[in-house]
């Protein structure tokens, strides 16, 4: 009899682990579909704003700019932005990051290394490894903040006055829904070649530029090349953190609905054994019933 108590509370407690794993993964995938629509938008400004930087940087060509072209061959002193998860159950997102960042990770020693980590995750991660001073950390990434957290960390890049040689971003990036992949992007010293890195979808690599024909620019050249190039870092950091959100979403429904899976299948098991111990003891009871009516 105690055994049925103990395979009953077993049932019970897969039962609520599995309306649990099945509300994350219901919210999970709302979220993913409520953000999959801001998708193409994005990766358009983004594309917007590239061309018109681009078109800039054609007429003058010599530009230079102390924080967007350090010009420090040495990288003696490197920003590292991590964009982690604040939240588990998201399967093993997290850890691919941390071991793609530990096999890309690379520190000389005279780099005095700096951090900004997103995410409780990679605030945990980054402090046991020690690899450097930790100068901002934001507790927790969600579709509701990354737009100000986008603003917040170019305003520190931008406007302080270290005056970074290089800013590199390690996150995850969705390449299909069923596959999120560690991904590495360096913002700065801005790249020609990478101007139009998150412009990958058909839809929007086709669109036609925003510019049209070639601006008329009345302004100071090296003024107007200095907005556009903070515009293209905003727009790229936006894209960084939308993309590790994206991921984040898409991956967590995939461990919720693989956990969910595995309760149903561990719960009919349980079920059944269940059901054959009740059964076996009922027929024992009914025998000895029996057995003592006939002795009588």
């Amino acid at each position: 009899m105690s055994h049925l108590i103990q395979l009953r509370e077993q049932i019970k407690a897969v039962q609520t682990t599995k309306k649990i794993t099945h509300a994350v993964r219901l919210v999970s995938m709302s979220m993913y579909a409520k953000l999959e629509k801001l998708s193409i938008p994005h990766k358009l400004y983004f594309k917007s704003i590239a061309d018109f930087f681009t078109a800039l940087l054609d007429r003058e060509t010599e530009w230079q700019h102390p924080i967007f072209n350090p010009g420090d061959l040495l990288d003696s002193k490197p920003l590292y932005i991590i964009v982690a998860t604040s939240k588990g159950l998201c399967g093993s997102l997290n850890s691919n990051l941390f071991r793609y960042l530990e096999q890309s990770f690379f520190l000389q020693p005279y780099q005095a290394a700096e951090f900004i980590v997103l995410g409780q995750r990679g605030i945990r991660f980054i402090k046991g490894k020690q690899w450097g001073e930790i100068v901002y950390a934001y507790p927790e990434l969600s579709s509701n903040n990354y737009m100000t957290i986008a603003e917040d960390i170019v305003d520190r890049v931008v406007s302080s006055n270290k005056n970074y040689t290089s800013v590199t971003f390690f996150g995850s990036q969705l390449k299909t829904f069923f596959q999120q992949q560690p991904k590495k992007v360096v913002l700065l010293p801005l790249q020609r070649s990478g101007l139009n890195l998150f412009v990958d979808d058909k839809d929007v690599a086709d669109t036609l530029s925003t510019l049209g024909e070639d601006p008329i620019i009345e302004q100071q050249a090296d003024r107007l090349l200095e907005y556009a190039a903070i515009s293209y870092a905003h727009s790229f950091v936006i894209n960084v953190l939308f993309q590790a959100i994206l991921a984040e979403h898409a991956a967590r429904f995939l461990a919720m609905d693989s956990s969910t899976t595995n309760a149903e299948k561990y719960l009919e098991k349980l079920t059944l054994h269940y059901n054959k111990i009740r059964q076996a003891v009922i027929t024992k009871e009914v025998a000895e019933l029996s057995s003592n009516t006939l002795a009588k």
